[in-house]
């Protein structure tokens, strides 16, 4: 009787075409997976050269008898540094940027005995970085001695000590 008027509400509000695509996407979303266990995966592999020059890949594929079943090979030329001198001109509206949000400033070349020698005077922080182990905060040693008082009460409680 009751999955009669369950069955019969969702005819009522037209569910049927929604729980039907529901279903199909569902099955689709576990077809889609268990595929991809039994499926062969790519390989894939990412190379970023850190010296400037031309770079040659080569690569065969051979199936579970050594056979080879395939081939593919590619060619690519690098150079790191071809953005950075791409133009030899200072970015001053760049350097300026820097300056304003880094509290510098900028000295012409003009100005550069001027800036030298004021440079002992200036007042520079200094920073220092600490670091701290995680179990050497207060909090930490609190709760792992709450912890221990927890548990030698509880064991107090039961007769188990």
């Amino acid at each position: 009787m009751v999955r009669g008027t369950v069955w019969s509400a969702i005819e009522r509000l037209s569910l049927v075409p929604v729980l039907v695509t529901l279903g199909v996407l569902v099955v689709l979303f576990v077809a889609y997976t268990l595929a991809g266990f039994f499926l062969v995966p790519r390989l894939v592999a990412s190379y970023v050269p850190r010296q400037a020059g031309g770079y040659f890949a080569e690569t065969t594929v051979l199936d579970a008898a050594g056979a080879s079943v395939g081939q593919a090979s590619a060619g690519w030329t690098a150079d790191p540094a071809a953005e950075e001198f791409k133009s030899l001109r200072p970015n001053r509206g760049l350097m300026e940027v820097i300056a304003k949000q880094t509290g510098g400033e900028l000295v012409p070349a003009a100005k550069l005995d001027d800036f030298a020698r004021a440079l002992p005077s200036k007042q520079v922080p200094i920073t220092e970085n600490w670091t701290t182990p995680f179990w050497h905060q207060p909090l930490v040693f609190i709760f792992a001695l709450a912890c221990f008082a927890a548990e030698w009460g509880i064991r107090r409680m039961k007769g188990l000590v």
